[in-house]
């Protein structure tokens, strides 16, 4: 899943977001657009993750988690922990089984 969402995010579906959140010469989006964002990128790879489950009987999702607290990540590393974030507290109560390491 991490790197399903950072492939979406910076190549794929998620790359105009990406190029707003981060701008070559503009103002930054508000706090507000950006939850919006991240909350409609994770929707959209939910979605996703739904409908191959539905085409299989058993799906195997490995995920990570990184610090939040963004201390020594650049703009785009955080954009990007904080929506594997939202897409993982979107799946946890989809699954069957949850597994953590640690």
């Amino acid at each position: 899943l991490s790197n399903l969402v950072a492939n979406e995010l910076f190549e794929g579906m998620g790359k105009s977001f990406f190029r707003a959140f981060v701008p070559a010469e503009q103002e930054r989006l508000s706090d507000s657009d950006i939850l919006a964002g991240i909350e409609s990128f994770s929707d959209e790879i939910l979605s996703q993750i739904k409908d191959l489950a539905s085409k299989v009987s058993d799906l195997v999702i490995v995920t990570g988690e990184f610090e939040e607290d963004g201390r020594g990540y650049d703009e785009e590393t955080r954009l990007y922990v904080r929506t594997l974030k939202s897409v993982n507290e979107k799946l946890r109560p989809l699954a069957d089984k949850v597994y953590e390491c640690g």
